[in-house]
């Protein structure tokens, strides 16, 4: 990537990397490489990251106006945890076409607890085992979005990723739908999957804590 960074040429169609390493220091070179990438336009990144105990912030830059060129993005981090994190400019993300987080944290939300995923492009959404307790609401507002799933249903992650944090959906234009999580029942858990077409309309919110659903056939 030095190289690449120190030499002009093609764009890049592709950036992929998978990093398992306790060198804090060598997070700093990650940076380095993203950038580069952005640098050459590149279209797709694919990151896996297990950095230890470090907490990894990417850029805002792969997400905000100025990386056009980005259209797919793909981060999974080893860890359950809060070690991997996303900027604020993810939630407005203005060419993103598909956007695919294992274990990622979300952004902070508004003063009330609330983050808005408004993505205009966006037409693929996957999230799975991703941390948003923090939050009180998720609220996915994607007007072109064909395609989502999202997977809460590690009994581990249950307690500790999702929290309180109540999901609501507006997308009118979805295809295809697959909700997979755990609904409390006094203390036990029932693992649930939620797919079309028992996904009613444009409009579902859910809760954690909830024996039901709204918008969807339960």
């Amino acid at each position: 990537m030095s190289r690449l960074a120190s030499n002009p040429g093609p764009d890049i169609q592709s950036f992929r990397l998978r990093w398992s390493s306790h060198n804090y220091k060598a997070l700093k070179c990650i940076k380095k490489w993203i950038s580069t990438a952005l640098s050459r336009n590149v279209a797709i990144l694919d990151i896996y990251l297990a950095p230890g105990l470090t907490v990894f912030t990417v850029p805002a830059k792969v997400f905000d106006a100025s990386s056009p060129s980005v259209k797919v993005i793909k981060l999974e981090s080893h860890f359950y945890g809060h070690r991997f994190m996303l900027p604020i400019p993810m939630l407005s993300s203005p060419n993103l076409k598909i956007l695919e987080l294992i274990k990622i944290k979300l952004p902070k939300g508004d003063s009330n607890g609330e983050a808005i995923l408004g993505c205009p492009v966006l037409e693929t959404l996957v999230m799975k085992q991703c941390h948003y307790s923090h939050l009180k609401v998720l609220n996915l507002s994607l007007n072109r979005l064909k395609e989502l799933e999202i997977d809460n249903s590690a009994e581990r992650f249950r307690v500790t990723g999702v929290g309180d944090c109540k999901l609501e959906l507006h997308a009118p234009n979805l295809s295809i739908f697959v909700y997979m999580f755990i609904w409390e029942l006094g203390s036990a858990y029932r693992r649930t999957a939620i797919s079309m077409p028992a996904f009613r309309g444009t409009t579902f919110e859910v809760s954690p804590r909830a024996k039901g659903c709204k918008g969807c056939g339960s």
